[in-house]
């Protein structure tokens, strides 16, 4: 993790910083022809600010100073490409050599990105399992990475679960970063009423995620024991490494975020959860498939990914093992897993990878 936070960072920041004096430079050489020193002045410290912005690179500073820099990268290979065509395209090194196309195709994407974080679909799933009734059926609601203070407020949180309330479901599943550190005191309250005021069979179920519990600020507005009190007092079944035994063969297994030292093997877990039963896993993050699989869950439904929300992040962290699914349906062995993309993001309003959502999933008897 101290890899992925600070050293990862630190080695791409370097070679990005002095790209973008080189780039600087160049579209200072337009307009200080004469001055020579005073462009490579101003192009090191437009630099330096732009390395300093992007701390922490997975801020919003990071986000645009990395994007400018990948986009301007790519340019520069198009550059390369034109200068040995055959054609020659007059105003070509104009634009190349003035930036402005980097910054045009930057503001595209991030218009894009920032629609497409207002934008949530409805994503379905329908799963087997011989452990229901030829005539029963189950319908899960599953929620996730809300992060509440971010793109979504407590109101448009409301609005949102009177809608999801019209697909009855059986199970309400809130699979973690609900809240995070942008999240106020007033509004948790106030979104924590409306995730109880759901209705659904066998109830509604939460499990903290990695952002949940405040833990990245120094002066949290509530506290994680605070946060579970006002869930269970608005009727939400607060799960940490817990079973919860619902229905006539329905067991809810709540796990304690993957990040939580204190954190129960699965093993000792699931000496609560009947055999015969159903057994749906809650997991902030989607990992330990094949344990999950061996322990004998039939359901794992996370989130965290957030589908990558910023493209290709979510396909570097499954190719780096990060993360072992990024997003989606998987099959292991007798597992079945459904990890969501989440109804929002994290840092910024921007998605330029994947889509927000909430997910039905509707599990049939196969007998």
């Amino acid at each position: 993790m101290y890899l992925l936070f600070f050293i990862l960072p630190i080695l791409i920041l370097i070679p990005t910083g002095i790209y973008l004096y080189v780039f600087f430079r160049r579209i200072l050489s337009l307009f200080l022809k004469r001055d020579v020193r005073l462009a490579k002045g101003l192009s090191a410290a437009l630099a330096l600010a732009c390395v300093f912005s992007a701390w922490p690179a997975y801020g919003w500073g990071g986000v645009a100073v990395l994007h400018l820099a990948g986009v301007s990268l790519v340019i520069e290979l198009v550059n390369f490409l034109i200068k040995r065509a055959p054609f020659v395209f007059k105003k070509w090194d104009l634009i190349y050599r003035s930036g402005v196309l980097s910054f045009l195709i930057i503001s595209v994407v991030f218009s894009y990105g920032y629609m497409n974080m207002q934008k949530i679909e409805k994503t379905g799933y329908r799963i087997g399992t011989s452990k229901i009734h030829q005539e029963e059926t189950l319908r899960i609601v599953l929620m996730s990475d809300i992060h509440l203070g971010v793109t979504m407020s407590a109101e448009d949180l409301e609005n949102w679960c009177s809608k999801i309330q019209n697909q009855e479901p059986d199970l309400v599943l809130l699979a973690g970063d609900i809240f995070d550190e942008d999240t106020g005191r007033v509004e948790m309250e106030r979104a924590a009423k409306a995730l109880g005021r759901m209705q659904s069979t066998y109830g509604i179920f939460y499990v903290y995620g990695n952002h949940d519990s405040n833990q990245y600020r120094e002066k949290p507005e509530y506290t994680s024991g605070h946060l579970r009190n006002t869930l269970e007092k608005a009727g939400v079944h607060v799960l940490e490494d817990e079973v919860f035994k619902t229905g006539n063969h329905i067991c809810i297994i709540g796990r304690k975020d993957a990040g939580d030292q204190d954190r129960k093997s699965l093993k000792e877990i699931m000496k609560d959860a009947p055999e015969n039963s159903f057994r749906i896993l809650m997991d902030h993050q989607p990992g330990d498939l094949k344990e999950n699989n061996r322990q004998g869950i039939d359901l794992q439904v996370s989130g965290h990914t957030h589908a990558g929300q910023i493209w290709p992040t979510g396909q570097l962290m499954q190719l780096l093992g990060i993360n072992e699914i990024n997003y989606g349906f998987r099959k292991t062995g007798n597992l079945q897993t459904v990890v969501t993309s989440g109804m929002a993001g994290w840092g910024y309003p921007i998605r330029t990878g994947g889509h927000c959502e909430y997910v039905i999933i509707d599990v049939v008897s196969k007998e």
